[in-house]
């Protein structure tokens, strides 16, 4: 079996570039761009280019076919327009794109409540002013030519040319030139002996006045029966244009996956392939992730999103911590993740149970408070006097301390960080906290200290939330940008490629969605207000025919093979889309290579053989032989799948003990879920001990509940006022667990209050004798002879003159308890269980028990038992018993059981495992499970 890395990696030799595939034509540009070179080789030439990147691909083009590049100099409008203004600068500095922004909101700050002022001021805002204000500059429109224009409504003309005299008058201020000025400044005079070298479809702008000659490039069309028809002024036949292929795909990445397949397929070398696109948010991300996968080498014109990368990703986390409060969540998914360079990811796990929460303040105290329980658990643990010293558990315990006592001094510099302004802790947690393991993420770093010193420059004052400017930051920045290099695929934009003379062009992401690119109004300055100030402000209409015009000649100047694509279904919200341009019918690509020499890695060579290949003979043992662990899951999905209860069903005799004591919870876990109860008490498997923050409530419904009992026992036990016990413990549990906000805290208060105010309401016949009663193991006899060890506690006893009552507190909805069967098929039995051990308990006869919902949920109501109503509990545990002597843990039978489970990831599709287990109950051969079928009567069809 041939894999993509060999094929590819056969391709990458050192003579593989330049490329092989002969050239039927060079591109027009490039051989005027040669002509030039070759017969003024001593003169100084000034080439003009989009970005010193695409200069670079013309040049080495050009060297590829032995021209020499002599005095041959790139420069982009600006910089060209930086060296002939420079002379006459006298110490002004060139405002940057950042700088503008920054003015821009600056002034917005400024304004009043007038038609603008009204707009919360916001970074899109102000990039979307400064845009506009910087068109009006280069358009030379002035401020008072604003009164000429006819605005949709007068305040905003106003407001506007109040606005770009204030901008004009900080460029002065403050020593400031921008790009117009820059251009002005440039003049129309070059050096002496200086040629200035221009593509013809290159935007010069203000510096078209200056002497330049003129280089052609290729044209569109001119029939404009198709855009994939190219013509040059040296030529009018069409062999040269380039072979034309097109497919869809489903999804972005299948996309992507497809084109790689073509590659190999057709065993073209990695270096011999450009790949463009037009969505840089979708397919950057998708491209990076495909290829690092496959171990694919490529380069990025636009750069690696830094978001890909350990101090992007640890420095966009921490901005979000610092911004919600310091919750812990935040924290631990940092640390566990691997972005902090002096927290290791182990350490989420000793965090994760100390009740930090939110804030600042808490998390040193609450450290500190965990490390002194750790200390005296793990002593207590070792030279325990009542139960036998646990010296495994005492080294536990100790290790963890150790591991926390360690961890403190890290994590108070890294609160201290987050405490300082925004754009200092931003610079600080870079250099010191954020983690860098690889050459990819120390260019992160580097970048984003540069760009963070330079957003500091400009921000110098705490006038603008620079947080919301870091976070902009961070979803623009991209680092390593690169141009073609050997051995290498190369991605760029659909707008900045086409260059590279690769011989093979893929050009991704061209769905109607996506293509032709949709430009849209300046919300600041409409299109209609434009057209009245100034015939050269770009419109949304001229930058649309303007992008048309540019995909045409990125066509017109393509050689070799062409490639384009889209995605005809769109999976995250699973619908169709139509193509952006005209195309015939195309081949789908989807997830499954359609040959076998084409699977990109073992999982596409599985997908082919299982999905297009045809009919396998007996693919699971096929599977199974090749991957152990899935012949196993295979094994168990079809014994789960039959009628037989068996091992993988819960069946475990081995794991049948009777003998310990039982709580009423855990006989009602069995009776509502017996493999639960397996997961739970005979494979002792627990959930992670995280605090759970729910930012819609304070309290989770168990600490609630805890908090409510411990006030109605202060009140009836100790004589403390209802109000003066609730607001106790609400201050000490506000210290334990630290509501998410304020408003959190006071709904939940009131919810509180008014469960006293129910509670007090609440009639007493009898006089409470004991709170929180503890029932030490009692025993209760079953019917067939066997019998089980009961203990319980009892949250009030009452004393009346025929005998007891019990009450429990629920703070849930009654929807448990309000039933016609009063054990509710075994997921009930505190009421009867509680009855019987308090009456051996305490050598009296109990006359009921009582569940009183003292909650809003529960609308106050009491719901009562008698002995006689609850007289068939043995043989309830009995059938419960039953299935536990003889290892029966089947998953419950409806799953409206699985509501609140701790181990639904375990059984995963909760309705299909209720399903199956249904079937197994009533199937005949399953005879131990027949206790659980006379709990569970067959469901109604």
């Amino acid at each position: 079996m041939i894999y993509f890395d060999k094929i590819f990696m056969a391709h990458k030799t050192t003579n593989s570039f330049p490329p092989k595939t002969p050239r039927k034509s060079s591109p027009t540009f490039l051989s005027a761009l040669a002509e030039v070179a070759r017969t003024k080789l001593l003169r100084e030439k000034w080439l003009l280019c989009p970005n010193r990147r695409i200069g670079l691909q013309w040049l080495d083009r050009l060297a590829r076919n032995s021209q020499p590049v002599v005095n041959l100099r790139l420069h982009t409008p600006v910089s060209l327009a930086l060296e002939l203004a420079a002379p006459k600068l006298n110490g002004r500095q060139l405002l940057p794109p950042l700088g503008r922004t920054v003015l821009a909101a600056r002034l917005l700050k400024q304004l009043g409540t007038g038609y603008l002022g009204t707009l919360r001021p916001s970074l899109a805002l102000a990039e979307r002013l400064a845009a506009t204000l910087h068109d009006l500059r280069l358009a030379g429109v002035e401020p008072e030519d604003l009164e000429r224009g006819r605005f949709e409504a007068a305040a905003k003309g106003r407001e506007l040319m109040e606005l770009y005299r204030a901008y004009c008058a900080e460029l002065k201020n403050h020593n400031l030139v921008d790009d117009a000025e820059l251009f002005r400044l440039a003049g129309t005079e070059l050096p002496a002996d200086v040629i200035v070298l221009a593509p013809a479809d290159l935007d010069l702008g203000p510096l078209q006045k200056l002497p330049h000659t003129v280089l052609p490039v290729d044209e569109p069309s001119a029939s404009g029966t198709s855009i994939l028809v190219a013509q040059s002024p040296n030529r009018d036949k069409l062999e040269v244009c380039p072979t034309f292929d097109a497919f869809s795909a489903v999804g972005e990445t299948n996309e992507i996956r497809e084109v790689l397949r073509r590659c190999l397929a057709n065993g073209w070398p990695l270096d011999e392939v450009e790949i463009l696109h037009t969505d840089s948010a979708v397919y950057l991300p998708r491209l990076f992730e495909v290829t690092e996968a496959l171990g694919v080498p490529v380069t990025f014109a636009e750069g690696v999103p830094v978001s890909f990368t350990r101090p992007g990703r640890a420095l966009s986390a921490f901005l979000a911590w610092t911004r919600d409060d310091y919750p812990q969540t935040a924290l631990l998914a940092m640390i566990r993740d691997g972005l902090l360079r002096h927290l290791p990811g182990t350490l989420a796990g000793a965090l994760r149970p100390i009740p930090i929460g939110f804030g600042y303040d808490r998390y040193l105290t609450q450290l500190d408070r965990h490390i002194a329980v750790l200390a005296q658990q793990a002593k207590r643990a070792a030279t325990d006097e009542d139960e036998e010293p646990r010296p495994h558990l005492a080294e536990t315990l100790r290790r963890r301390q150790h591991q926390l006592e360690e961890a403190r001094a890290p994590l108070a510099k890294l609160l201290d960080c987050a405490r300082r302004e925004p754009l200092a802790a931003a610079q600080e947690f870079l250099k010191t906290h954020a983690r860098s393991v690889n050459e990819l993420d120390n260019f992160a770093r580097e970048v984003l200290l540069e760009r963070i010193a330079e957003l500091a420059e400009w921000l110098p004052d705490n006038a603008i939330d620079a947080r919301e400017w870091l976070l902009a930051l961070l979803a623009e920045v991209r680092v390593r940008g690169e141009g073609p290099r050997p051995g290498h695929l190369f991605v760029a934009r659909w707008d900045t490629g086409g260059h590279s003379g690769r011989a093979h062009t893929f050009i991704l992401g061209l769905d109607a969605n996506r293509f032709p690119p949709q430009s849209r109004q300046d919300p600041v300055l409409l299109d209609s207000e434009r057209s009245t100030l100034s015939p050269t402000l770009p419109t949304a209409e001229s930058r649309q025919a303007e992008m048309k015009l540019q995909f045409e000649r990125l066509l017109a100047r393509l050689r070799g093979t062409v490639t384009v694509s889209f995605t005809s279904r769109a999976l995250t919200d699973d619908t169709e889309q139509a193509a952006g341009l005209k195309l015939p019918v195309v081949p789908v690509a989807a997830t499954a290579p359609a040959t076998a020499e084409t699977a990109l890695s073992e999982t596409e060579w599985w997908l082919w053989r299982l999905c297009v290949a045809g009919p396998v003979a007996e693919p699971d043992r096929l599977v199974g032989e090749c991957f152990p662990w899935l012949g196993r899951g295979l094994r168990a999905a079809a014994q789960r799948a039959s009628d037989v209860f068996t091992e993988f069903d819960g069946y475990v005799p081995e794991a049948g003990k009777t003998d310990e004591v039982f709580s009423a919870h855990r006989l009602e876990m069995m009776g509502a879920c017996p493999l639960r109860y397996f997961f739970q008490y005979a494979l002792r498997i627990e959930p992670p001990d995280e605090l759970e923050l729910d930012p819609e409530r304070w309290l989770p419904p168990v600490e609630f509940g805890s908090l409510l009992h411990d006030v109605f026992c202060r009140h009836l036990r100790d004589g403390v006022p209802l109000e003066t016990a609730l607001e106790q413990n609400i201050a000490r549990w506000k210290e334990t667990l630290p509501p998410p906000n304020e408003g959190v805290f006071r709904r939940d208060c009131r919810r509180m209050e008014r469960a006293l105010r129910i509670f007090a309401a609440e009639p007493r016949a009898g006089t409470p004798r004991y709170f929180e009663a503890e029932i030490p193991p009692q025993t209760v006899a079953l019917p067939d002879g066997t019998a089980l060890q009961v203990r319980g506690r009892i949250d009030r006893v009452d004393e009346t003159p025929g005998g007891l009552e019990l009450w429990d507190y629920k703070t849930s909805s009654t929807y448990r308890y309000d039933n016609k069967d009063p054990f509710h098929q075994g997921r009930v039995l505190q009421h009867a269980l509680y009855i019987a051990i308090a009456q051996q308990f305490y050598g009296k006869p109990v006359t009921r028990f009582a569940y009183f919902f003292p909650t809003e949920k529960g609308r106050g109501e009491t719901i009562e038992f008698t002995r006689t109503e609850l007289a068939g509990v043995p043989q309830v545990l009995g059938r419960l018993r039953q299935l536990i002597a003889r290892g029966a843990f089947c998953a419950t039978t409806d799953d409206h059981d699985c509501g609140i489970c701790d181990y639904r990831a375990i059984c995963r599709d909760v309705a299909a495992v209720a399903e199956n287990s249904e079937r197994k109950v009533r199937a005949p051969v399953n005879d131990v499970l027949a206790p659980l079928g006379e709990l569970r009567p067959p469901k109604k069809s």
